[in-house]
């Protein structure tokens, strides 16, 4: 993968949206934790391994699908339409230069190809600790920073409705997914 090359992150409904209904971008670039260890991941998909813009909407509305089975299994029962279902809006992005141009004191960061159910255009991006220890409060300090650098790196969105969320299209389309970068973040 090149610096130049996208990388792309799906806005998922509701995960996304805090309790008052609003959008959160932190809350787009929240990176899980991988384990017991102090690593962290992201998953992302490559723009040109997606073959464009519809090959990413073909990747946001698997991941919804995924999410959705997952509740299935979870709850044994469907999740009720638009309140607890999983609806992907459509994409943000940012270069994977711009990602590895973030500096951090007790992680290192990195971008790798890692296909996961059956998508090949499934990339991941991961905190690994450095050797440098630093307080619990130091490293969390040092990811929140870099969550923050990248955010104000997000282009987009690229708005998409799937083809199973017609029905709730128009409420879908409600969903205020802003656009950035923000004004004066440039």
């Amino acid at each position: 993968m090149l610096d130049g090359d996208l990388l792309c992150r799906a806005a998922l409904y509701p995960k996304f949206v805090t309790p008052e209904g609003i959008f959160d971008e932190e809350m787009l670039l929240t990176f899980m934790p991988l384990g017991e260890g102090e690593s962290y991941a992201l998953s992302v998909a490559s723009h040109f391994l997606s073959r464009g813009n519809d090959g990413v909407h073909s990747y946001g509305c698997g991941a919804a699908t995924i999410a959705n089975e997952r509740f299935v299994q979870k709850n044994q029962r469907a999740p009720s339409p638009v309140t607890e279902e999983v609806h992907y809006l459509g994409f943000y992005q940012f270069t994977r230069g711009q990602l590895m141009s973030i500096e951090m004191s007790y992680y290192s960061l990195r971008c790798f190809w890692k296909p996961e159910h059956g998508a090949d255009m499934h990339f991941q991006v991961e905190f690994v600790p450095k050797g440098a220890q630093g307080t619990r409060k130091e490293r969390r300090q040092d990811r929140r920073a870099a969550v923050g650098m990248l955010t104000g790196m997000l282009r987009g969105p690229h708005r998409h409705i799937c083809q199973k969320d017609l029905p709730h299209k128009d409420a879908l389309e409600a969903v205020d997914l802003p656009a950035l970068p923000r004004l004066g973040s440039l």
